[in-house]
Parts: C-alpha cells; structure tokens; sequence
C-alpha cells in the first residue's frame, strides 16, 4: 500500500513543497529543466548584459558537455537580441567553449565561427542541483525517467537507488519482523527484558552500520544500486537464521 499507493501521493506533495520552497523561501529561480526533447538552461552573460536561454538536445558528463545546442539572448526588458547555434560545447569555469557556432546577431549580419567562447553564470552544480529530486517522482515514473535521464546522459544513480529502495522496503520490512521474531520467540511472561534490548540495539547497530555503508558505495557507483538495496533483507534475513540458530542450540545445550 505504502509503495503503490502513498508513494504516488507523497511524491506529489514533495514535488509541490519543493516548488513553493523556491518561490518564497529560496526566491530564485531553477537554472535547468529536463524535458523529453532535452536540457533547457537559464543563465546570465555579464559581457553583453544578456540573459539567455540555452537549450540542447544531448548532454554529456552531467551537464558539462551539450551537444547540438541553441542559445536565444535577450536584454534587459526581454527583448530579443539574437540567436547562436552551435555542435558542441563545454563548460569552463564562467564560461562556454563552444565549437562550429552560427552567430546571429538581431540586427547584424551572422557570422561563423569555428570556435567561440561565451560567458555565462552556470556552473555544473547549478544543472545538477535543479533537477528533481527522487522523491518528487512516483515509483511509477521513475523507470521511465531513469531511462530518459540516461539517454540524455546524465548520471541517475541517486533515481536507481530510490527506486530499488522502494522496490525491496516490503521485503525489508518482513525481514525486521522474522528478525524481532527469532530475539524475541525464546522470552517468557517473567523474564526481563534487558537481554533482548541489549541484542536488539547491537543488532540494529551492524544493520544501520551495512546500510549506510551500502548506500555509500552504491551513491557512488562502486557497486550497483541492485545489489546496494537488495542486499539489506538477504543480510537481515541471514542475521534471523543465524539467531535462530544461537537460540536453538542453546536450547538443546540446556536440554
């Protein structure tokens, strides 16, 4: 219920928190979008005065590199002053070099050039840190998202690693309650606690300590984000055997 069904609806909430976090808290606009044709990007060139819009049908190391990209500048009142084409271009450090560039000014005549290079304010976090976050996108969008962001080619690690989350959180969550059930079938009604409280916090250590630990390696693409997810019920379900067993030959040693 929680992944089909309140996740969808989570996921709508966040995305419209996010949206009002920009407008009256942050008060800034997003530099870039991603949409199914491509990557749109807003920026500033403090050469001209221009602001621009950029856009570009590919995208290569997360933003730095564009591939088949358009600029449209405009001026202070949002007048439109012109349009620059290019093949390629990469970001530097404040600015664009950019290759094969069509220039065309609004009222001159357009140029080529083979290589140009064009200020601007965007920096490779500003693309990175405005896309989505994963939790404003449904389980039920995030493979097909996935699947776009890579086409445009950018990095969606951090989109695998949520989704594989909430793929395996049932059965993560099974795996805790067979884990509670082999600490806790050998206790009786007079029995203190204090044992079972003890293993439980040791237990949940190790259990916290692998997760984080496998959520590191998979956010940063040492393993993948399958196996960093899936692993957590199969070693807590490993940790259930294993106490059952503890308890059972303790049982018959006593016996």
């Amino acid at each position: 219920l929680f992944v089909s069904a309140a996740n969808p609806l989570i996921s709508i909430f966040n995305e419209k928190y996010s949206e009002l976090e920009y407008k009256y808290i942050d008060r800034v606009d997003k530099f870039a979008s991603i949409t199914k044709n491509g990557l749109w990007l807003k920026q500033e060139n403090l050469e001209n005065n221009f602001s621009s819009v950029l856009y570009s049908s590919e995208i290569k190391n997360q933003g730095k590199n564009l591939i088949n990209f358009m600029i449209l500048e405009y001026d202070v009142n949002g007048t439109f002053q012109g349009r620059i084409d290019g093949s390629s271009a990469e970001l530097k450090d404040g600015y664009w070099e950019m290759k094969d560039v069509q220039i065309s000014p609004k009222y001159d005549v357009a140029k080529f050039e083979k290589e140009y290079r064009y200020q601007t304010n965007i920096k490779l976090n500003d693309i990175s840190d405005s896309l989505s976050s994963p939790t404003t996108i449904s389980i039920w969008r995030l493979i097909k998202f996935i699947n776009f962001l890579e086409d445009l080619g950018y990095s969606a690690i951090d989109f695998k690693m949520h989704f594989y989350e909430l793929v395996f959180l049932p059965v993560f969550l099974s795996t805790l309650v067979l884990l509670a059930y082999a600490i806790l079938k050998e206790a009786k009604q007079n029995d203190k606690f204090a044992k079972s409280v003890t293993y439980s916090f040791i237990v949940i250590f190790i259990l916290y300590f692998i997760s984080n630990l496998l959520d590191a390696l998979g956010s940063s693409a040492q393993i993948h984000p399958l196996i960093a997810k899936g692993a957590m019920p199969i070693i807590t379900l490993l940790f259930y055997f294993l106490i059952s067993q503890y308890f059972s030959f303790k049982r018959k040693k006593i016996i």
